[in-house]
């Protein structure tokens, strides 16, 4: 019999607050049965697109679409693009405001 080990990302509310008192969101891995595990505070989003090839007969692997992951269906994926939304957890700007930045990447999967 094997063994499945799943894994699940998820951002979710930190178990500290930032320096203002203000909540801070985190992101979160649980593994299997095991209890929750904060990764990195100040993740307010993360977002996975799956690169499709609608077109699988044209002899490219090239998405021409990036859907979630339950529009997939039945076609290949042939990328992975990530994006990720960071606030500073403790420090703000001058006008008392947060700072925020989105992370981009796309990523070609070789198999």
């Amino acid at each position: 019999m094997a063994l499945a080990i799943t894994e699940t990302y998820f951002v979710a509310r930190s178990t500290a607050n930032n320096n203002r008192g203000d909540v801070v969101r985190s992101l979160w891995r649980k593994t299997s049965t095991q209890a929750p595990a904060e990764l990195v505070q100040g993740i307010d989003e993360l977002q996975l697109l799956f690169g499709i090839d609608t077109t699988p007969n044209n002899g490219d692997r090239a998405p021409n679409r990036y859907v979630r992951a339950d529009a997939i269906g039945a076609n290949s994926v042939s990328a992975v693009h990530v994006s990720v939304v960071a606030s500073s957890v403790d420090a703000v700007t001058a006008d008392d405001r947060v700072h925020t930045e989105t992370f981009s990447r796309t990523v070609a999967l070789r198999n």
